[in-house]
């Protein structure tokens, strides 16, 4: 029925920052994503219906293959940095619903009770991570992208 979500007695602001770090997380999974498909044409397709777990794997995989030592030691860096958000995402997500001891209602995770404090901590990790990403597609990756497809439309040499 019609506000029928009403009836969860969650305070607005938990809710807002349950909500900030879920489109905070996707942001970044996003811009992970966007940079498979600049480092393998058309990867998008299958990445997009698959689980965050498969997109942090299928990036790693494809940094090691990167032939420029520096970038591919960067883009490793930043799988390292990634990794664990999509554990600690999963915790939040797939938690448990709960009455924390203030009467309140959370999500509880393997750590205990997601926390607004702890939420919002999370979501800035989530958008720090994202800013890396965003800059390897808009930066290295789009040139490594670019400088691929000159070269195999016969443009440019190896």
């Amino acid at each position: 029925m019609k506000d029928d979500r009403l009836r969860i007695p969650m305070d607005l602001g938990y809710a807002h920052a349950l909500g900030v770090a879920m489109y905070a997380f996707s942001g970044l999974e996003w811009n992970v994503i966007w940079c498979c498909e600049r480092l393998q044409p058309n990867s998008i397709y299958k990445l997009a219906e698959l689980t965050s777990g498969v997109v942090k794997k299928r990036f790693r995989k494809l940094a090691t293959e990167v032939a420029d030592d520096a970038l591919r030691e960067r883009l490793l860096q930043a799988a390292d940095r990634f990794d664990p958000l999509v554990d600690l995402r999963n915790d939040f997500v797939h938690g448990r619903p709960m009455t924390d001891t203030d009467g309140g209602q959370r999500v509880s995770g393997q750590h205990g009770p997601w926390t607004i404090q702890r939420l919002e901590d999370t979501a800035d990790e989530f958008t720090a991570c994202s800013s890396v990403f965003n800059a390897f597609l808009h930066g290295a990756l789009n040139e490594l992208s670019l400088r691929t497809s000159l070269v195999q439309s016969g443009e440019l040499e190896a």
